[in-house]
C-alpha cells in the first residue's frame, strides 16, 4: 500500500518519460478538466478498501490518489 515510484540503478527517482507517457503522448489528445477532488477522494478510499488497506492510514489512501498534471492527464484505475 505504500506509494511506489519508478527509480533508477543508482536510487535516484526516474525522470523520464514512462512506457504509459509515450503511448497517451502519441495519442495527441486535447486536455480535458481536471476530475472534481471530491471524486478522487472517494475513488482513492473505495481502492484502499479493495487492496485491503487500511482507510484511516493517510499514507494509503494518499498513495491511491489520481495524479492529474500536465500533457499525461489521465485516470489509473488500478
Amino acid at each position: 500500500m505504500e506509494p511506489n515510484f519508478r527509480k533508477r540503478k543508482d536510487g535516484k527517482l526516474s525522470l523520464i518519460d514512462s512506457t504509459e507517457a509515450v503511448c497517451v503522448k502519441s495519442l495527441n489528445k486535447e486536455w480535458t478538466p481536471p476530475i472534481d477532488p471530491d471524486k478522487v477522494r472517494k475513488q482513492a478510499l473505495e481502492s484502499v478498501r479493495l487492496k485491503g488497506g487500511n482507510t484511516g492510514n493517510l499514507k494509503h489512501v494518499i498513495g491511491q490518489h489520481t495524479l492529474q498534471f500536465g500533457h499525461f492527464r489521465y485516470v489509473l484505475l488500478s
